[in-house]
């Protein structure tokens, strides 16, 4: 067993900061009585960063995520929730990005 495993967290946006939150808990007594140690890194994203930056999230995020030993990422519901607020971008710069496509190409990177 490692001394330490990397942990990238990536609580999203709306109930996937709370599902996080207890899903780190978890983790937490898991260290306790298995004795394993996660480094944990949490990477804001999602639809809410999106708005905020235009970018789904900071630029050295996709290489944090493949270098982790595992990812937390709580997925799904950002799509519905961000896209009120960038449709009317979408229509405007001709682009049709949704928030969580970088998250969609980490998995593929990383499979």
């Amino acid at each position: 067993m490692k001394d330490a495993y990397s942990l990238v967290i990536l609580p999203g946006d709306g109930i996937g900061v709370e599902v996080t939150r207890e899903a780190v808990k978890t983790l937490q007594v898991v260290e306790e009585i298995v004795g394993a140690k996660f480094d944990k890194e949490e990477i804001e994203c999602g639809g809410h960063y999106y708005v905020e930056h235009g970018v789904e999230w900071p630029e050295d995020s996709f290489e944090k995520c493949v270098r982790a030993d595992a990812i937390l990422a709580i997925h799904g519901q950002g799509r519905y929730l961000a896209s009120r607020h960038l449709a009317a971008r979408r229509r405007n710069n001709g682009r049709n990005l949704l928030p969580h496509s970088g998250l969609s190409r980490m998995a593929r990177a990383t499979l």
